[in-house]
């Protein structure tokens, strides 16, 4: 049987049955949410929240129609390494210089490393997105057009505006919805 969610014969744009498809049906499983209520989020954890929106959404990115895959491991490896590393970035006391100055060096690579490993997942979900979202596209709504320097730029808050805009077919936050 065909997918709906997929175009006829590779052809760009819908087919009859994905036409039909709800708009909240364009990405399954992914909610709308406020992006006041996601900046909110990341104030009080302290930048952690970017974490917790990827970990979340990870299965439902991993779903949608493309062989780009978001993997929980770097999320998790980044928030331990961002919580941990700090501490080791500035000398230890009662620690030789040269042993020191290693293992600061070694705490800003991990750091830094985890950081960009992190960053690349979200460019996994922007792909996923932007692959599945292929389907839908119309000469008038072009779904699956997601900025990379907009991602780098905000990574969770734009991803999930355009998650909004896919999903209610607005690009304005409508008034008092969370």
């Amino acid at each position: 049987m065909e997918d709906p969610n997929l175009p006829d014969n590779g052809q760009p744009g819908m087919n009859g049955e994905a036409r039909r498809v709800a708009a909240a049906d364009r990405l399954p499983g992914i909610r709308r949410m406020s992006i006041w209520l996601m900046l909110l989020w990341s104030l009080l954890s302290l930048g952690f929240y970017p974490y917790f929106w990827l970990g979340l959404r990870a299965k439902h990115f991993n779903r949608l129609h493309s062989n780009a895959k978001v993997k929980v491991t770097p999320i998790v490896f980044a928030a331990v390494a961002s919580t941990v590393t700090p501490f080791f970035m500035e000398p230890l006391p009662d620690v030789p210089p040269t042993l020191g100055f290693a293992i600061c060096v070694a705490a800003q690579l991990i750091f830094w490393g985890s950081l960009a490993w992190f960053y690349l997942q979200f460019f996994n979900a922007r792909r996923a997105m932007m692959d599945h979202l292929a389907a839908f596209d119309t000469p008038e709504e072009n779904y699956s057009r997601i900025s990379a320097l907009w991602t780098f730029l905000f990574v969770n808050l734009y991803l999930q505006f355009r998650i909004n805009w896919a999903v209610t077919g607005d690009e304005q936050e409508p008034a008092g919805k969370a």
